[in-house]
């Protein structure tokens, strides 16, 4: 007998993997949908970063001929849609599209308003009503508020309901229920919750109630914080008020201080007039009698010694002692009359 026979374990046995290996991703939305056992985010994290291959519309009219009939694969686009933060990508276009083919299963006989940013909220409401109808079979009223779940979804994804409205419609849906002594606020989908999610950041935001009042409780701190913001921009506004008013208060101050200088410095320039004028008035006078005293001095003395000299200088004999007498007084007069210039100074 060999070794090998008498050993049960063969050889090398220890250097098998002991490690599974592991699956082969989930490609496509239908793989995902049909697949045994699939997980949402895995998934989307796959097709974000390679891009399945597109669907027709065939495809996705097949997608909703089979969610129709197979509520496991409506669990799972549940969950795919309340993973997708927009619609940019790929798979996140795929999953919208087949939500709402779905939506739009339930109600075939409907015309349907396409689910765009300028689709107005009253006909995103009129579909709801639609699928929501009291009038159809238990059955067909479950799927429809599951279609009903889809196309609010949908319509928040492609920006036709901002905040205020996707709220109104959610209460409009799934309007809550009083119930038992402490009334405590129910829903009739313990998950619709998770539609608020992305928008109020609250990924345990499971209870419309308690989401509506988060979403309230937000909007109040925001009004809070802006109103904050505004308090202390009219705080600014007050205190460069106040700075600029004290401003204007010294400005006035010293332009009346400055009113007060121009008006004494216009009262000194009035008083330097009246002494110019009385200086000038005085200056005519002294001037007049200079004048006066210099035409007596030329007229009344000067001029008849000269007058004396002359004739005593055309006699025969010249009158030497007369022409010498008159000169001497002449001499005499004008060296007293440069005195009394020099004096008047």
């Amino acid at each position: 007998m060999s070794e090998t026979e008498n050993n049960p374990i063969p050889p090398n046995a220890s250097a098998r993997p002991s490690v599974r290996p592991k699956p082969k991703p989930l490609e496509s939305l239908p793989e995902f949908l049909t697949a045994a056992k699939a997980s949402p985010k895995p998934f989307l994290v796959f097709t974000r970063k390679h891009p399945p291959v597109s669907l027709s519309d065939f495809d996705i009219h097949e997608l909703g001929v089979f969610l129709d009939t197979h509520d496991k694969a409506v669990l799972r686009l549940t969950a795919l849609l309340a993973g997708l933060p927009d619609e940019q990508s790929v798979i996140a276009r795929q999953v919208t599209q087949v939500a709402e083919a779905y939506a739009r299963r339930q109600v075939p006989s409907m015309v349907w308003p396409q689910l765009r940013p300028e689709t107005s909220g009253q006909q995103i409401k009129d579909v709801i009503r639609a699928l929501l109808s009291a009038e159809r079979e238990p059955q067909k009223r479950k799927k429809g508020q599951t279609a009903a779940y889809f196309v609010l979804w949908v319509a928040r994804l492609r920006g036709a309901l901002d905040g205020e409205s996707l709220i109104e419609l959610l209460l409009f849906a799934f309007p809550p229920r009083l119930k038992g002594r402490a009334k405590a606020v129910q829903v009739r989908k313990p998950d619709l919750g998770s539609i608020l999610a992305p928008l109020l950041h609250k990924k345990a935001a499971r209870d419309i109630a308690l989401a509506v009042a988060i979403y309230h409780i937000t909007k109040a701190a925001d009004a809070t914080e802006a109103s904050r913001a505004q308090a202390a921009a009219v705080e600014k506004l007050k205190q460069e008020i106040a700075l600029h008013e004290k401003t204007i208060s010294s400005l006035t101050e010293q332009a009346a201080q400055n009113g007060l200088v121009l008006k004494q410095k216009d009262a000194d320039i009035a008083q330097l007039t009246k002494d110019i004028a009385d200086h000038r008035a005085v200056a005519r006078q002294a001037m007049q009698r200079l004048k006066a005293r210099l035409n007596g001095l030329l007229q009344g003395e000067l001029l008849p010694m000269l007058r004396d000299i002359h004739d005593s200088s055309t006699m025969e004999p010249v009158r030497t002692h007369v022409i010498l007498d008159r000169i001497e007084t002449a001499r005499k007069l004008i060296e007293k009359e440069s005195q009394w210039l020099e004096s008047s100074d």
